[in-house]
């Protein structure tokens, strides 16, 4: 089991992101996908027309999946493994939530997890004002990421957009970072392929 954890603070574009995801995984892979979603307080993704499709998804709202819902996260792994038997496993914490939290969770996960993976989204607008704010969450993210996409290019310009691959860079190890526009659908056919 494939199992990417996408992370990004509010409004970055997570959602969209994991849709698109989970559609290329069924469509073009032809693999079983589920989602965990830990969205606290938001419009959660419209499950009925994802199950259509093919999809599990399952919420958790009564905390966040990086503490108190650890173990909700360990467990809802479990039952999915169990009895939908996902090859990939799309998982969506709050948009405050510690990746690497939640990747130390998953660690203790007593399922087969061929492979895991950190995916942090960012918004090319808002990154620096939300890295001016010195949040943890956002810094611990980027230091764990395997892939780091920078959504939203269609608002800045290329100078920008430069400018701000290289800032990320140095604040990542990742050498694997993906600018794209959900909205127009650049780059997405790139990240596509780096996911597998």
């Amino acid at each position: 089991m494939k199992l990417f954890i996408v992370a990004g603070f509010l409004g970055s574009g997570k959602t969209t992101l994991i849709l698109h995801l989970a559609m290329y995984f069924t469509n073009q892979k032809k693999k079983k996908v589920a989602i965990i979603e830990n969205e606290i307080g938001q419009i959660g993704i419209d499950n009925q027309y994802l199950e259509l499709e093919g999809l599990r998804v399952q919420e958790l709202q009564s905390g966040c999946i990086c503490c108190s819902m650890s173990f909700d996260l360990l467990e809802t792994l479990k039952k999915l493994h169990d009895s939908f038997h996902p090859e990939v496993v799309l998982i969506e914490p709050s948009g405050v939530a510690n990746p690497e939290k939640v990747l130390e969770t998953i660690s203790h996960s007593v399922i087969g997890i061929a492979e895991k993976k950190v995916i942090v989204l960012l918004d090319a607008l808002r990154f620096k004002p939300i890295l001016a704010a010195k949040l943890p969450f956002v810094q611990k993210g980027l230091e764990v990421a395997h892939i780091v996409v920078i959504n939203k290019i269609d608002e800045i310009g290329k100078e920008a957009l430069q400018k701000l691959i290289s800032e990320v860079r140095t604040l990542t190890q990742s050498n694997k970072i993906f600018p794209i526009s959900l909205e127009k659908g650049t780059g997405l056919l790139e990240l596509m392929k780096e996911v597998g």
